[in-house]
């Protein structure tokens, strides 16, 4: 569980705010000039109300940091 020790690199391009229904994760758009990446939960630095899985945030695809992660999986 990362919760809240670092931020979880996804594969989704950011896309902005969504309105779905609660539970649906939003994928973004295909592609991002910007190459923004979403950023799922929060870190040992974040706000509590901020280490949620439902909190999205994003950072460009090469910034590299300590509180920056990815889950592998099977």
């Amino acid at each position: 569980d990362m919760s809240g020790n670092v931020f979880e690199w996804v594969n989704d391009y950011y896309g902005g705010t969504y309105a779905v229904p609660q539970g649906t994760d939003p994928t973004g758009p295909a592609i991002d000039s910007q190459k923004r990446r979403v950023l799922l939960g929060g870190d040992y630095l974040s706000d509590s109300k901020y280490c949620l899985l439902s909190y999205r945030s994003y950072a460009k695809q090469a910034t590299a940091g300590s509180n920056y992660c990815f889950r592998l999986a099977l």
